[in-house]
């Protein structure tokens, strides 16, 4: 079966198939239209949950300010200590959350799983196929918080998916590009 593939760096692409990041913003107009296969580009996988500061993830954000907190409280302590273990994080009025949101916690908390398993597997694969997303449309100007304003196209990114199983050890290339994935006899 052939995939249309496209490279995105790491950890973009985790973003983009999860859901958070719908806008990618080119120099070129994407001529394809409907599901494109992500590749995970980059140099160094990455095992746990990498700085994503500069970025707006307002969820991953405030888990990353509050664990900041509860690290510091932890050095001014002189006999407690917190456990990461021991801290529960979860979604709060999760019914109530936007999409956006409910997608950032989940990508967080695979992360998390990943991170506290024992298996030293990074959860940020790179040189991976780890997921695809339909091009749903082109446009000259998106309001969507991803969409860079200095580059005149931005492609409009809907229905993600995360495979559950990556497709590891391949190489990207510039552009669009069809990668030959092998049939799975049983």
């Amino acid at each position: 079966m052939k995939l249309t593939c496209i490279s995105l760096k790491n950890p973009l692409s985790y973003l983009v198939c999860y859901g958070i990041k719908d806008v990618e913003s080119r120099s070129y107009e994407a001529e394809h239209r409907g599901r494109v296969y992500i590749h995970s580009a980059g140099r160094v996988p990455i095992r746990g949950m990498p700085s994503l500061d500069d970025y707006p993830l307002p969820v991953i954000n405030e888990f990353n300010r509050l664990m900041d907190e509860i690290a510091q409280s932890e050095r001014k302590a002189r006999y407690i200590g917190f456990r990461e273990s021991g801290i529960s994080v979860y979604l709060k009025n999760e019914r109530r959350q936007p999409r956006k949101a409910r997608r950032e916690y989940a990508l967080l908390s695979d992360v998390y799983q990943q991170y506290h398993n024992e298996d030293l597997e990074p959860f940020f694969l790179v040189n991976a196929i780890i997921g695809s997303v339909e091009i749903a449309e082109v446009r000259s100007k998106s309001d969507s918080e991803w969409a860079d304003q200095e580059q005149p196209y931005h492609w409009v990114l809907a229905n993600p998916k995360i495979l559950k199983e990556p497709v590891v050890e391949v190489k990207g290339k510039e552009g669009f590009w069809e990668y030959e994935l092998a049939e799975s006899g049983g």
